[in-house]
């Protein structure tokens, strides 16, 4: 329990930085954790109890699927509208229902990134208490092939993202415009 409990703060601290992003771009209002309906109303499947019991979006750019069954190593996890990766092996997952495996009690809670997007991360390597953390972060993207600009010679990728900190906080216009135009 101890090597879960561990490996699970440092998941933590590396997402401090874009929880801190959230709620500056929410204005300190409401959560950054939401049921997948909020974001994704029209789906049917996300109202599912299974679904709405034990997966949640982080944003609305992170996926959490928690395995939340003791002596559990995996678990079908439902990706709503367009594609996911796992934040931690870089396996894309497809719209849809799909199984995960092979996840441990000392394994990250899965976590999976929507494609075409980009969050910030920090490396928590050597930090055993967010005094220790910096300033310095690491950009987790989830690429989306680009068909438009793609030829047989050339393949484009992209993803969009922004970032904001929480010196922010106050300053209404930068928040308005990094939620218009990206920063």
């Amino acid at each position: 329990m101890l090597a879960a409990a561990k490996t699970n703060l440092k998941l933590r601290y590396s997402l401090l930085k874009y929880f801190y992003h959230l709620f500056v771009t929410k204005r300190g209002l409401g959560t950054i954790w939401k049921p997948l309906f909020f974001e994704y109303p029209t789906d049917q499947n996300v109202y599912l109890d299974d679904i709405t019991d034990t997966q949640f979006l982080i944003g609305n750019n992170l996926l959490a699927a928690p395995i939340v069954e003791e002596g559990k190593t995996s678990r079908k996890v439902y990706f709503p509208s367009t594609n996911w990766i796992n934040l931690e092996t870089g396996k894309k997952y497809s719209p849809g229902t799909d199984v995960i495996t092979d996840v441990k009690l000392t394994s990250q809670v899965p976590l999976f990134l929507k494609e075409g997007s980009i969050i910030h991360t920090q490396d928590t390597e050597k930090v055993v208490n967010t005094k220790q953390l910096d300033n310095k972060f690491l950009l987790s993207t989830g690429l989306r092939f680009d068909t438009r600009r793609s030829n047989s010679t050339h393949q484009y990728y992209e993803s969009t993202g922004n970032m904001l900190s929480i010196n922010n906080y106050h300053n209404d216009s930068l928040i308005d415009l990094c939620e218009r135009e990206g920063c």
